[in-house]
């Protein structure tokens, strides 16, 4: 029969405790950064913008983002479901031609052409228009976030920046913070 004593089992122990709360701080902060760089992707002009002619701050107010921390380790990054305004995408109210004649409408340019939408008018900075046979004014709304994400495939950039840069950052978090130790 062999005996087998350990000593200093407790010092192994704690030193494990302490690379694992080390390697949790890394790995959130390494998400947090790659969730941001990958948002800012997705907005950017190879993501959304290249497909859309609308701003970049716009888009950002369209985004949302979740971080993680040491006792959690998730990071979401998401579109909210409300249509965006047509006047976000750079909405004229045109009451009058060169020429002097009185048209009712609004421009707005969309995928780099510029529309008209006979009827409608501006009023606080979002578009409007009556519906037809009714005193009711209703606010005109274009397209969804989450279907210009899917159609620019920028979901997809967004997934290629954000493990780019996971990887860098997870190792210079997990060498600075170890090196603290």
């Amino acid at each position: 029969m062999v005996d087998v004593e350990f000593h200093g089992l407790d010092v192994v122990i704690e030193d494990f405790d302490k690379f694992n709360k080390v390697n949790n701080r890394a790995i959130s902060r390494a998400m947090n950064d790659a969730n941001r760089a990958g948002r800012k992707v997705a907005v950017s002009k190879q993501g959304m913008r290249k497909e859309w002619a609308i701003k970049s701050s716009d888009l950002k107010r369209y985004t949302w983002n979740t971080t993680a921390n040491v006792n959690n380790l998730s990071t979401k990054f998401g579109m909210v479901s409300r249509s965006i305004n047509l006047a976000d995408f750079g909405a004229k109210w045109s009451m009058y031609t060169p020429t002097g004649k009185y048209t009712k409408g609004v421009s707005y340019k969309l995928k780099g052409k510029r529309r008209t939408m006979k009827g409608a008018f501006m009023a606080k900075g979002h578009v409007f228009s009556k519906r037809k046979g009714s005193k009711n004014i209703i606010p005109l709304f274009s397209i969804t976030p989450t279907s210009m994400l899917k159609e620019a495939e920028a979901d997809e950039l967004y997934i290629k920046q954000y493990l780019s840069t996971f990887d860098k950052r997870y190792l210079n978090q997990l060498n600075h913070l170890t090196a603290k130790l």
